[in-house]
Protein backbone atom coordinates (compact mmCIF):
# COMPACT_ATOMS: atom_id res chain seq x y z
CA UNK A 1 0.00 0.00 0.00
CA UNK A 2 0.98 3.16 -0.73
CA UNK A 3 1.46 5.98 2.10
CA UNK A 4 -1.11 9.03 1.45
CA UNK A 5 2.09 10.99 2.01
CA UNK A 6 6.04 10.75 0.49
CA UNK A 7 7.41 8.47 2.51
CA UNK A 8 11.14 8.72 2.91
CA UNK A 9 14.29 8.09 5.26
CA UNK A 10 16.96 10.61 6.35
CA UNK A 11 18.96 12.30 9.79
CA UNK A 12 22.91 12.28 10.47
CA UNK A 13 22.86 8.38 11.56
CA UNK A 14 24.13 8.83 14.53
CA UNK A 15 21.80 6.23 15.92
CA UNK A 16 19.68 4.02 12.89
CA UNK A 17 16.86 2.21 13.06
CA UNK A 18 17.86 -1.18 11.88
CA UNK A 19 14.80 -3.18 11.72
CA UNK A 20 11.07 -2.59 12.35
CA UNK A 21 8.88 -5.03 13.43
CA UNK A 22 5.20 -4.97 14.20
CA UNK A 23 4.19 -7.49 16.83
CA UNK A 24 1.12 -9.82 17.74
CA UNK A 25 -0.06 -10.65 21.37
CA UNK A 26 1.59 -14.00 20.62
CA UNK A 27 5.15 -12.38 19.82
CA UNK A 28 5.07 -12.93 15.92
CA UNK A 29 4.83 -10.29 13.18
CA UNK A 30 2.25 -10.02 11.35
CA UNK A 31 0.19 -6.88 9.49
CA UNK A 32 -3.35 -7.12 10.11
CA UNK A 33 -4.87 -6.82 13.39
CA UNK A 34 -8.20 -6.85 14.90
CA UNK A 35 -9.75 -3.49 16.44
CA UNK A 36 -8.95 -3.51 20.00
CA UNK A 37 -6.28 -6.53 20.25
CA UNK A 38 -2.78 -5.38 21.48
CA UNK A 39 0.04 -4.49 19.37
CA UNK A 40 3.63 -4.17 19.77
CA UNK A 41 6.07 -1.89 17.55
CA UNK A 42 9.63 -2.82 17.89
CA UNK A 43 12.50 -1.26 16.98
CA UNK A 44 16.17 -2.25 16.83
CA UNK A 45 18.76 0.19 17.28
CA UNK A 46 22.40 1.23 16.64
CA UNK A 47 23.85 3.72 18.56
CA UNK A 48 27.50 4.76 16.27
CA UNK A 49 28.63 6.47 18.50
CA UNK A 50 27.28 7.08 22.51
CA UNK A 51 24.91 9.45 22.62
CA UNK A 52 23.52 10.97 26.03
CA UNK A 53 20.45 13.19 23.56
CA UNK A 54 18.35 10.92 22.00
CA UNK A 55 14.38 10.32 22.07
CA UNK A 56 12.63 7.39 20.36
CA UNK A 57 8.84 8.06 18.59
CA UNK A 58 6.41 6.77 16.14
CA UNK A 59 3.16 8.10 14.53
CA UNK A 60 0.17 6.33 13.27
CA UNK A 61 -1.60 7.77 10.36
CA UNK A 62 -4.66 6.60 8.14
CA UNK A 63 -5.46 6.39 4.48
CA UNK A 64 -5.94 9.98 4.30
CA UNK A 65 -2.66 11.25 6.08
CA UNK A 66 -4.39 12.18 9.24
CA UNK A 67 -2.25 11.96 12.26
CA UNK A 68 -4.43 9.67 14.52
CA UNK A 69 -1.91 9.25 17.45
CA UNK A 70 2.18 10.09 18.20
CA UNK A 71 4.43 9.98 20.85
CA UNK A 72 7.87 9.82 22.18
CA UNK A 73 10.27 8.74 24.61
CA UNK A 74 10.84 12.95 25.59
CA UNK A 75 6.83 13.45 26.08
CA UNK A 76 6.60 10.43 28.06
CA UNK A 77 9.15 11.98 30.45
CA UNK A 78 11.83 9.64 29.74
CA UNK A 79 15.06 11.63 30.73
CA UNK A 80 17.85 10.20 28.52
CA UNK A 81 21.22 8.91 30.12
CA UNK A 82 23.08 7.17 27.49
CA UNK A 83 22.71 5.23 24.38
CA UNK A 84 25.42 3.01 22.98
CA UNK A 85 25.76 0.06 21.39
CA UNK A 86 23.07 -2.33 19.19
CA UNK A 87 19.23 -2.90 21.50
CA UNK A 88 15.65 -3.03 20.82
CA UNK A 89 13.01 -0.19 21.81
CA UNK A 90 9.60 -1.24 22.53
CA UNK A 91 6.30 0.50 22.94
CA UNK A 92 3.25 -2.14 23.93
CA UNK A 93 0.06 -1.16 22.94
CA UNK A 94 -2.51 -3.23 25.29
CA UNK A 95 -5.61 -2.52 22.58
CA UNK A 96 -5.25 -0.69 19.03
CA UNK A 97 -8.25 0.77 19.44
CA UNK A 98 -8.47 1.92 15.81
CA UNK A 99 -11.83 1.81 13.22
CA UNK A 100 -11.03 -0.52 9.94
CA UNK A 101 -8.64 0.47 7.67
CA UNK A 102 -5.51 0.58 6.22
CA UNK A 103 -2.72 3.02 8.64
CA UNK A 104 0.84 4.03 8.07
CA UNK A 105 3.76 4.39 10.57
CA UNK A 106 6.54 6.51 11.45
CA UNK A 107 8.96 5.82 14.03
CA UNK A 108 12.01 7.74 14.60
CA UNK A 109 15.21 8.03 16.73
CA UNK A 110 16.31 11.78 17.07
CA UNK A 111 17.57 14.49 19.80
CA UNK A 112 15.66 16.42 22.51
CA UNK A 113 15.69 19.30 19.94
CA UNK A 114 13.83 17.41 17.13
CA UNK A 115 16.82 16.90 15.20
CA UNK A 116 16.84 13.42 13.24
CA UNK A 117 19.46 10.61 13.69
CA UNK A 118 17.11 8.50 12.03
CA UNK A 119 13.52 9.17 10.87
CA UNK A 120 11.43 6.77 8.50
CA UNK A 121 8.37 8.15 7.25
CA UNK A 122 5.14 6.01 5.96
CA UNK A 123 7.92 3.03 5.43
CA UNK A 124 5.61 0.51 7.15
CA UNK A 125 1.75 -0.05 7.31
CA UNK A 126 -0.94 -2.06 8.75
CA UNK A 127 -4.59 -3.22 8.65
CA UNK A 128 -6.90 -3.02 11.05
CA UNK A 129 -9.95 -5.14 10.61
CA UNK A 130 -13.43 -5.41 12.46
CA UNK A 131 -16.87 -6.65 12.76
CA UNK A 132 -18.57 -3.81 12.79
CA UNK A 133 -18.79 -0.72 10.37
CA UNK A 134 -17.27 2.51 13.21
CA UNK A 135 -16.42 6.06 11.46
CA UNK A 136 -14.22 8.11 12.22
CA UNK A 137 -10.53 7.23 13.78
CA UNK A 138 -10.54 5.85 16.96
CA UNK A 139 -13.05 3.17 18.59
CA UNK A 140 -14.04 4.44 21.76
CA UNK A 141 -14.58 2.10 24.44
CA UNK A 142 -18.30 3.02 24.70
CA UNK A 143 -21.62 0.67 26.24
CA UNK A 144 -25.12 0.86 25.08
CA UNK A 145 -27.66 1.26 27.67
CA UNK A 146 -31.88 1.75 26.86
CA UNK A 147 -34.95 3.12 29.05
CA UNK A 148 -38.44 2.73 27.97
CA UNK A 149 -40.19 0.00 26.29
CA UNK A 150 -37.94 -0.63 23.60
CA UNK A 151 -36.72 -4.16 22.42
CA UNK A 152 -33.62 -4.79 20.55
CA UNK A 153 -32.43 -8.09 18.73
CA UNK A 154 -29.01 -8.36 19.02
CA UNK A 155 -26.82 -10.14 15.61
CA UNK A 156 -24.52 -12.58 15.91
CA UNK A 157 -26.58 -14.67 18.51
CA UNK A 158 -26.57 -12.10 21.55
CA UNK A 159 -29.93 -12.50 23.50
CA UNK A 160 -32.52 -9.78 22.75
CA UNK A 161 -32.56 -7.01 25.23
CA UNK A 162 -35.77 -5.17 26.37
CA UNK A 163 -35.66 -1.63 28.01
CA UNK A 164 -37.87 -1.51 31.43
CA UNK A 165 -40.72 1.45 31.19
CA UNK A 166 -38.86 4.30 32.81
CA UNK A 167 -39.46 7.38 30.15
CA UNK A 168 -37.85 7.43 26.64
CA UNK A 169 -34.12 6.94 26.90
CA UNK A 170 -31.85 7.34 24.45
CA UNK A 171 -29.75 4.27 22.92
CA UNK A 172 -26.17 4.13 24.21
CA UNK A 173 -25.24 -2.93 24.90
CA UNK A 174 -21.59 -2.74 24.39
CA UNK A 175 -19.18 -1.73 21.73
CA UNK A 176 -19.65 -5.08 20.79
CA UNK A 177 -22.94 -4.83 18.86
CA UNK A 178 -24.72 -3.93 16.37
CA UNK A 179 -28.47 -2.16 16.82
CA UNK A 180 -31.49 -3.44 15.04
CA UNK A 181 -35.27 -1.30 15.11
CA UNK A 182 -37.30 -0.76 17.94
CA UNK A 183 -40.55 -1.53 18.88
CA UNK A 184 -43.37 -0.03 19.24
CA UNK A 185 -43.92 2.54 22.64
CA UNK A 186 -47.02 1.83 25.10
CA UNK A 187 -49.31 4.92 23.59
CA UNK A 188 -49.42 2.20 20.20
CA UNK A 189 -46.91 4.53 18.21
CA UNK A 190 -45.91 3.00 15.01
CA UNK A 191 -42.86 1.15 14.92
CA UNK A 192 -39.55 2.74 13.40
CA UNK A 193 -38.30 0.18 11.92
CA UNK A 194 -34.72 2.40 10.42
CA UNK A 195 -31.62 1.39 11.64
CA UNK A 196 -29.82 4.24 13.62
CA UNK A 197 -26.79 5.57 11.22
CA UNK A 198 -23.25 6.80 13.42
CA UNK A 199 -23.43 10.88 13.51
CA UNK A 200 -21.14 12.59 10.75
Amino acid sequence: AKAPYEPGRWGSRKATLDEVRLLRADGTAGHVFGSGEPMTIEMAYTAHRPLEDFVFGIGIFNANGVSCYGTNTDIERYEPEQLRGRGIVRIEIPALLLVPGTYYLDVAVHSKDGSPYDYHRGLYSFRVNSRFGDVGVVRLPHRWSFAGPIRWRRIGGIPEREGGTAGPGAGVGDGSGGLTDGAADSSGGSRDDRRREPAS
